[in-house]
């Protein structure tokens, strides 16, 4: 989940939200940008606020703003407001934050998570339906998926300010809230109190993400949603499941393999000399020194995007031997996934978001409006 920078659109176009809250220091208004089933989104304005926060995805690379997925899901926005010390005084900030739930059943099938994950020849899919649904031809039914979390923000509220955050202060500082509060609506329009068959909620997350930004530490107490790895709800070896590569991996290296370990990797193809100045210089710009004066963090972040150019390769590289096909095969060998696949059964993770609103001390602040 990355922030894209530029300003949303103005407010005076907004329609009202769903729901207002509050917690200390900070007020938060909730916005169904788009309702399950109807490709109609609720207005052009919250459109363009998803479609800008969705801008943040191109730090790993090209992506389209929308997918096939869209038209089937439910997306909301959270906008938070509150002050904080900038370099022109206290200023009033807001950011935005989306999220999307995707019903597994419909067209297109399933939510490009359990079908990407495998352990040996068989699917996450094929696991959790013969264990959990036996032999059902309507199991995807039962099935929600949350995925494209992004946020914009940052910015001052006042239009024109020149106030900037300083330090660890950039960060979204509400990521938490506004997870748990996407999560909260979603509840309320599909799942509390109403008809539904929805037994399992699944996700394909980086470990990273949620301790650095979903999750709370107060107190010494610490509290974060429900992410019950799926190995662990599968019964199956930690290390036995990997992604289908085939799939998304190497177009988007930078998000969906481990960081530490590419960059130990790319150390060790630098040292012995597999890949040089010219292989480096002519794939993503950047000369070997880059790697070997950094570390995984400084040297991956700036290049992530790039990272395709071998990634994606085919034939021999610039300045070496290797070729993008052998690059691919010590990815497989020496380099896990980013992301992990969970699966939580819906009444425990609906639980552990009330947790963590609880945990966050936020209170409704305006009655919800009446939504069809």
């Amino acid at each position: 989940m990355k922030r894209a920078h530029s300003m949303p659109v103005p407010s005076a176009a907004l329609p009202q939200p769903q729901a207002a809250f509050r917690a200390p220091g900070v007020r938060f208004e909730v916005y169904r940008a788009k309702a399950c089933g109807t490709s109609r989104w609720e207005s052009a304005a919250l459109r363009d606020i998803v479609l800008q926060a969705r801008e943040s995805y191109d730090v790993y690379g090209k992506r389209p703003r929308c997918d096939a997925f869209d038209d089937k899901s439910a997306i909301y926005l959270v906008r938070d407001e509150y002050v904080h010390a900038t370099t022109a005084g206290p200023t009033a900030m807001t950011s935005w934050f989306s999220n999307r739930f995707v019903p597994n059943a419909g067209e297109p099938r399933g939510a490009a998570e359990l079908d990407i994950c495998r352990v040996g020849a068989r699917t996450a899919e094929e696991l959790l339906r013969k264990q959990r649904f036996g032999d059902s031809s309507t199991f995807l039914e039962h099935i929600v998926s949350y995925s494209r979390m992004c946020k914009i923000g940052p910015n001052p509220v006042a239009a024109g300010r020149d106030a900037r955050l300083a330090g660890s202060a950039q960060r979204h500082p509400h990521s938490a809230a506004c997870f748990a509060l996407t999560c909260e609506q979603f509840a309320r329009d599909y799942l509390d109190g109403r008809e539904h068959g929805f037994r399992y909620i699944t996700g394909l997350i980086r470990n990273d993400l949620i301790e650095n930004a979903l999750t709370v530490r107060n107190g010494g107490r610490t509290v974060r949603p429900a992410f019950t790895s799926a190995t662990r709800m599968l019964g199956v070896p930690r290390t036995s499941m990997r992604l289908d590569r085939k799939a998304y991996t190497y177009d988007f290296p930078g998000y969906f393999l481990s960081h530490a370990h590419l960059y130990r990797l790319m150390l060790r193809l630098i040292r012995t000399r597999a890949i040089t100045d010219e292989t480096l210089l002519g794939t993503l710009g950047v000369p070997t020194r880059h790697f070997l004066q950094g570390d995984a963090r400084t040297a991956l972040r700036p290049i992530l995007a790039r990272l395709s150019a071998i990634t994606t390769a085919t034939g021999r590289l610039p300045g070496t031997t290797l070729t993008g096909e052998e690059v691919r095969a010590l990815i497989d060998r020496f380099v896990p996934d980013g992301p992990e696949l969970k699966i939580n059964p819906l009444p425990s993770w609906r639980r552990s978001i009330q947790r963590l609103v609880s945990a966050l001390h936020i209170q409704e602040d305006l009655p919800t409006a009446t939504t069809s």
